[in-house]
């Protein structure tokens, strides 16, 4: 598209006169504005990245202080008792801590 574009504008100098060449190259390099729906999808990952990491902060802070009910909020009640349970094994396991790095 990009090559096609410029070669408009070059067949477009020969015949109209003057096109400013830089400028439209320029315009070819500038980002496209954000459609409605890639800032929907946007927004979207974002609060799904903040959930997750208010979920992890719980799980954390239930796991250092052994106190599993600060998971509530932010998991159902099977997710809850599965959190608990990886809790436990972790601690069984000999993990004194953990937390996220990073979420792609």
């Amino acid at each position: 598209m990009r090559k096609l574009l410029i070669g408009l504008a070059i067949v477009l100098t020969s015949c109209a006169g003057q096109v400013d060449l830089g400028r439209a190259v320029q315009q070819l390099q500038r980002p496209a504005a954000s459609s409605p729906a890639a800032a929907a999808a946007d927004a979207t990952a974002e609060a799904v990245k903040q959930v997750i990491e208010t979920a992890d902060r719980a799980q954390e802070k239930a796991f250092a202080t052994g106190n599993p009910f600060v998971m509530r909020d932010t998991a159902t009640a099977d997710y809850y008792d599965e959190l608990t349970q990886i809790n436990s094994d972790l601690a069984r396991g000999g993990v004194t801590g953990f937390t996220l790095v990073g979420i792609e």
